[in-house]
């Protein structure tokens, strides 16, 4: 019977649903770009849907959309500063020690706020690279945010099946 039971809880828990649901936001636009070709233009987008995806914690409906919410406008503003200061290398050392200590501070107010502020450090860390987000800053950050609002709209149609809770 212990079985069982166990069973139920993990077929029906958030870690499940939240596995299925970032892997299917992830895949389904990567595998739509790559068909297309333009897959290494737009990596940003699945690595948004990673982020913000990882920054979503079981909670409430109203905490968990906030906090979306919350992570999607942070990573753009990380993102941005990052990738415009990235060509003066004591600018980006003052802003990475600043962001990390306002963004791990950010754990006071929980884990769900915590994760947010790993992730914004992990957008801070890939827009500084040249090679790795180059040409235009405003417009990669624009394709991690579409990824992560791509990701918010995927939870919020789970949330109306009622497959989430």
């Amino acid at each position: 019977m212990n079985n069982i039971t166990a069973f139920r809880k993990f077929v029906s828990g958030h870690h499940l649903y939240a596995g299925l649901l970032i892997t299917l936001a992830v895949l389904v636009p990567s595998i739509v770009f790559f068909h297309e070709g333009v897959l290494i233009k737009y990596i940003l987008v699945p690595l948004g849907v990673i982020n913000v995806g990882f920054s979503d914690a079981p909670g409430s409906f109203k905490h968990r959309l906030n906090a979306n919410i919350i992570a999607i406008v942070a990573f753009f503003v990380v993102s941005v500063i990052a990738g415009l200061s990235r060509d003066y290398v004591w600018l980006s050392v003052i802003e990475l020690l600043f962001f990390a200590i306002i963004l791990s501070l950010g754990g006071i107010y929980g884990a769900r706020m915590s994760s947010i502020g790993t992730c914004a450090l992990m957008c801070f860390i890939f827009f500084s690279d040249r090679n790795f987000v180059a040409g235009d800053i405003l417009l990669n950050a624009w394709y991690m945010t579409a990824g992560g609002i791509l990701y918010f709209f995927s939870l919020l149609s789970l949330i109306d099946c009622g497959l989430i809770n």
